[in-house]
């Protein structure tokens, strides 16, 4: 089964390889370092085709906060120029995921005056099976020791 942050951190694996000097974020702290990427889910859902399989939707949105230009604005030169640097990635509609791989589609966008990248990702994963879900129910775990 593919987790949320199986993918999250996948994606960030190949942004870093696009965009080396890169700091990559789920909380964006006061004193980032640009160029920074800050992570958001936007939709996820899941929903039960058979016994054992499901579709998965998840929307990521990436957002680029790039360097400043002398006036204190956003480099809108420097956002185009990474923006290029990330569609050596992104234009390959695939993103492994542990041994799976994933497709997507992305576009680019703009909020409040950053760049962001959405990944729109659709696959067909694993339904836990409910038999053993209820096995692990009846015993508790406590840092990884029974109690």
């Amino acid at each position: 089964m593919i987790s949320i942050l199986d993918v999250i951190y996948a994606a960030i694996k190949k942004f870093k390889v696009c965009v080396p000097d890169s700091k990559h974020y789920f909380n964006l702290p006061e004193d980032y370092n640009t160029p920074s990427f800050l992570y958001n889910i936007v939709f996820n859902k899941a929903s039960r085709k058979t016994k054992y399989v499901k579709d998965v939707s998840l929307d990521l949105q990436i957002i680029l906060f790039s360097n400043k230009d002398e006036l204190g604005k956003e480099d809108y030169e420097g956002k185009i120029q990474i923006a290029e640097q990330l569609r050596s990635f992104l234009d390959t509609f695939i993103l492994q995921v542990g041994d799976r791989y994933l497709k997507f589609d992305y576009s680019f966008g703009e909020a409040d005056e950053q760049l962001t990248i959405n990944m729109n990702f659709k696959f067909k994963d694993g339904v836990i099976n409910l038999e053993e879900s209820y096995e692990l129910m009846q015993h508790l775990y406590i840092n990884r020791e029974e109690v």
